[in-house]
């Protein structure tokens, strides 16, 4: 992106890494700088595109699942600079420190989750040990459905399946419509 935005600005070659360092930031300015006091023979000034090969170098290494186990087997490579090679186990001890805050965190939220879990288990079994007195339920509940005579199902389910009345059980009204309850009403007054 940063070399789009050279060449949309038309900036002058020999002021392209000077443009590119003033938009780094942080560790990969830093990176960048020792990488080119510790290599006099690297001229950015004609050839600014070998700090995004030294970005690359340093920050595109891919790293495994296990951090730490990637910090514990970081060694020179052959001919490898020591400036290189301390860059490396840098960057190998900074992702196993993510790693390990991650890893933390995980577990923090997995310990969480599970006494949440735990607390959910301890309600569904009260509720299940506790005798049921639900909304349509009074305190015996009905040995067959009202409707059929089935005693697989109650009269509610029977009622909410094939859309009927809960008080007359006739098809077409509900309860608080059922003209049943109004003539039963009026009769009474």
């Amino acid at each position: 992106m940063t070399k789009t935005n050279l060449r949309k600005q038309k900036c002058p070659v020999d002021e392209q890494a000077e443009e590119i360092m003033e938009r780094l930031m942080g560790k990969a300015r830093d990176v960048v700088k020792v990488a080119l006091r510790s290599d006099q023979t690297l001229d950015v000034s004609q050839n600014p595109c070998l700090i995004f090969d030294i970005l690359l170098q340093y920050f595109s290494d891919t790293s495994s699942c296990l951090p730490l186990a990637d910090f514990y087997s970081t060694l020179p490579r052959p001919s490898e600079s020591p400036v290189d090679y301390w860059l490396r186990v840098n960057r190998a001890a900074d992702l196993a420190d993510a790693g390990k805050n991650t890893q933390e965190a995980e577990e923090r939220i997995l310990s969480r989750m599970m006494s949440m879990l735990e607390q959910m288990m301890g309600r569904v079994q009260q509720r299940s040990s506790a005798p049921r007195g639900g909304r349509f339920q009074s305190g015996n509940r009905e040995k067959a459905c009202r409707v059929c005579n089935d005693s697989k199902h109650s009269t509610v389910t029977h009622c909410m399946s094939e859309k009927l009345c809960f008080a007359c059980l006739a098809p077409g009204h509900t309860k608080m419509a059922c003209p049943t309850k109004f003539s039963s009403q009026s009769e009474g007054n």
